[in-house]
């Protein structure tokens, strides 16, 4: 730290990391972010240059660089938290193997998912179809982006092993 005098007033000025520091509660286990958060509850801290993740700076001040195109996860699952050992760097598919691993990721498939516009043995039929996607589309009510979806296996995939019942 250091003393600043400005239009009169003593001011100390802190280093990032400092000011970086204030804004924590540190408790046994997670060290939670108390200035703003984003709408996921992770904290964003402004280094002097820009916004950033709070998680990921506290890797930079603790471990160093961040190699491109990983994230730093959290071991705890709170995005609030900064504690170092709670972090780790990992990909995008490491973090949502992380996220499935934990019980985290989405439980519902097709039907169950709340929004679907079609059963699973229609699904199963739709897999089974030749033609053009458009008419199959068309019998089912649906748009053609969804039959694509269906056939590549984007969605519903926890039916692509099944048969349908015509096919039995």
């Amino acid at each position: 730290m250091k003393r600043t005098n400005l239009g009169g007033f003593n001011k100390i000025k802190c280093s990032p990391k400092e000011r970086f520091e204030k804004k924590l509660r540190v408790t046994p286990g997670c060290w939670l972010w108390t200035a703003g958060k984003d709408k996921n509850g992770y904290g964003q801290f402004y280094d002097g240059q820009r916004n950033c993740r709070a998680n990921r700076y506290a890797w930079l001040i603790y471990f160093g660089e961040i190699p491109n195109g990983l994230f730093v996860c959290h071991r705890c699952d709170n995005p609030s938290c900064v504690n170092p050992e709670h972090l780790f760097l990992g990909t995008n598919m490491d973090n949502m193997e992380d996220r499935t691993q934990k019980g985290r990721g989405a439980k519902n498939f097709g039907t169950a998912q709340g929004t679907a516009k079609l059963s699973d043995l229609e699904v199963i039929k739709i897999r089974s179809m030749n033609g053009k996607q458009k008419d199959i589309a068309a019998i089912f009510g649906v748009h053609q982006s969804l039959i694509s979806y269906i056939k590549s296996g984007k969605i519903w995939p926890h039916l692509l092993e099944k048969k349908s019942d015509a096919d039995a």
